[in-house]
C-alpha cells in the first residue's frame, strides 16, 4: 500500500484553482443511459474522447468519479492519464509559442496571447488532478493493477508538421494555431497513455493492448509514471516559466508519494530508478521558497 501524503497544501490550491462548472453535453448515442446517470456519463466519456473532445470528456470523468459506481475505478485511472496528457500537451505548446517569439520578435504580439492560453490551460488541468488527487487515489485503490478501460486515443505519435513553424517565427492564422494545438493535445494523450501502459513509444505495441480493454498495468508501475508525469511537468512552474512556486511545491510532493510503491519494490531496476528520481525531486524541493 502506498503511503498517503499529508493535506496540509490543499488550503494554498483552493486559493489557486479556478472554478470548474459541469456543462452537461449529449455526444453521439448516449441514449441507451438514462441522462445524469453514471452510465450515461461513461458513455458520453467514451464518444466525446474519440472524437478528441477532451475537455467535456474530463467533465464526465469527474462526475463518475464522484459517484458510487461500477465505473469509479476506471474513471478516475482514465482520468489522471487525461490530465497528465492535456497538461503535457498545453505545456508542449506553450513551450513552441516562447521559441518563436525568441527566433522572430515580430511575431511576439501575435503569440504572446496564445502562450498565456496555454499556461493557463496547463494550469488549470494541473490544479485539477491536485486537487483532485485524494478522491482519484481512493477511487483507484489499492489492488495489485490499476485498470485501463478507454478507447484508444485518436491522433498520431508524430508532431504536428505545423509546430516547426511556428518555432522558427512565422505566425499562424487562427485555424492553423487551432489545427495544431488539436493535434499537439492529442498526440500528448497518445504519448501518455502509451507510457502508462508499459510500451514506452511503441504506439502500435500500445495499440495492440487496447484490443481487448481492459489493460490492467501493475499498480506499482502505473502510481511511478505518474510520478514521472508531475516531476517533468513541474518544471513549467518554476522561476523560468509561469512561476508559481506553490504548485511546483505540491506537485513534487505528489511525485514523491506516486514514488512510494516503486521504492519499495522488489524489482531492482524499478526500485533503482525511483531511488535516483527521489534524489532529483528532493533536490529540486529544496530550491522552492514557498
Amino acid at each position: 500500500m502506498r503511503k498517503k501524503s499529508a493535506w496540509a497544501a490543499s488550503a494554498v490550491l483552493g486559493a489557486l484553482s479556478v472554478a470548474y462548472l459541469f456543462i452537461a453535453c449529449s455526444g453521439g448515442d448516449s441514449t441507451t443511459a438514462r441522462f445524469g446517470t453514471p452510465a450515461w456519463y461513461w458513455q458520453a466519456a467514451q464518444e466525446n474522447f474519440r472524437t478528441g473532445d477532451f475537455a467535456k470528456t474530463d467533465e464526465h470523468l469527474t462526475q463518475i468519479v464522484k459517484s458510487d459506481s461500477e465505473w469509479k475505478q476506471r474513471a478516475a485511472a482514465w482520468q489522471v492519464v487525461l490530465l497528465t496528457g492535456l497538461v503535457r500537451g498545453n505545456a508542449d505548446m506553450a513551450e513552441v509559442c516562447k521559441d518563436g517569439m525568441e527566433e522572430n520578435k515580430a511575431s511576439i504580439n501575435a503569440l504572446r496571447n496564445p502562450l498565456r492560453q496555454y499556461q493557463r490551460d496547463a494550469r488549470q488541468y494541473t490544479v485539477e488532478l491536485l486537487e483532485s488527487w485524494k478522491p482519484l487515489e481512493e477511487a483507484i485503490g489499492d489492488g495489485e493493477t490499476v485498470p485501463l478501460d478507454l478507447p484508444f486515443p485518436v491522433g498520431s505519435a508524430a508532431e504536428s508538421p505545423l509546430l516547426g513553424a511556428i518555432r522558427s517565427g512565422v505566425t499562424p492564422d487562427a485555424a492553423r494555431l487551432a489545427e495544431a494545438t488539436t493535434d499537439t493535445l492529442k498526440r500528448n494523450v497518445l504519448l501518455e497513455l502509451t507510457e502508462y501502459v508499459g510500451a514506452g513509444e511503441d504506439v502500435p505495441k500500445a495499440q495492440g493492448m487496447f484490443n481487448t480493454p481492459p489493460v490492467q498495468v501493475p499498480a506499482v508501475e502505473f502510481w511511478n509514471q505518474v510520478a514521472d508525469s508531475l516531476f517533468e511537468r513541474s518544471s513549467l512552474f518554476g522561476e523560468k516559466e509561469i512561476n508559481v512556486p506553490a504548485i511546483r511545491k505540491i506537485m513534487l510532493e505528489r511525485a514523491l508519494d506516486a514514488l512510494s510503491g516503486a521504492l519499495a519494490s522488489d524489482n531492482e531496476d524499478l526500485k533503482k530508478s525511483a531511488e535516483e528520481k527521489k534524489e532529483e525531486i528532493e533536490k529540486e524541493l529544496k530550491k522552492i521558497k514557498a
